[in-house]
């Protein structure tokens, strides 16, 4: 063969290769359209309770809805160290309803993984928040969250708290003991 024709027979083998890959490879239309009903699916799956189906759709999904879902589905399978970074990221979001959903399913996490000053700081904010739909809800988590901990563990949340109202509320609602240094300054400062 001489040299034009190897030359012609390379453009025309490299034409087919980029051909096919082509028609191989989606419209990025048609990629979005299918994640965007891969997510329907994982919603729905997760409304029907198979959280391990909603895992394996959305553990690649890098939209704060599929995180949320994500994130959700694994507290709901017992995965909380999986589901936290999720949730975190789509605590985050623009979307108001979507973040106070995710930042309550992070509490609730966090009090799974026993990070309770984590969760405290989590349920107190969302149950001050102006017209949140669960302010309710996490409000009254905060509040029984606090009366679960022990006397050592109220007195080391007020200890290293750094809001006053904090200290009050673990003052109204925890089992500090009578004697400690955190309850003779609350009876000072009252």
């Amino acid at each position: 063969m001489n040299r034009m024709h190897r030359i012609h027979m390379t453009t025309i083998q490299m034409a087919c290769c980029l051909l096919l890959a082509i028609q191989g490879a989606p419209h990025p239309a048609a990629a979005q359209d299918q994640v965007r009903v891969q997510r329907e699916e994982a919603i729905e799956a997760y409304q029907a309770g198979d959280y391990t189906a909603v895992r394996e759709r959305l553990r690649d999904d890098a939209t704060d809805l599929g995180r949320l879902y994500f994130g959700k589905a694994s507290f709901m399978d017992g995965r909380c160290g999986e589901a936290v970074p999720a949730l975190w990221i789509a605590s985050r979001s623009a979307e108001s309803d979507l973040a106070l959903d995710a930042r309550y399913t992070l509490a609730l996490c966090q009090i799974e993984l026993r990070q309770y000053p984590a969760a405290l700081r989590g349920l107190r904010d969302l149950g001050t928040e102006t017209g949140a739909s669960m302010a309710s809800a996490a409000r009254d988590l905060y509040i029984r969250l606090i009366a679960f901990l022990t006397p050592e563990q109220v007195l080391d949340a007020a200890a290293g708290a750094q809001d006053p109202e904090f200290v009050l509320d673990l003052y109204r609602y925890g089992s500090a003991p009578s004697d400690s240094p955190v309850v003779a300054y609350l009876h000072r400062s009252l």
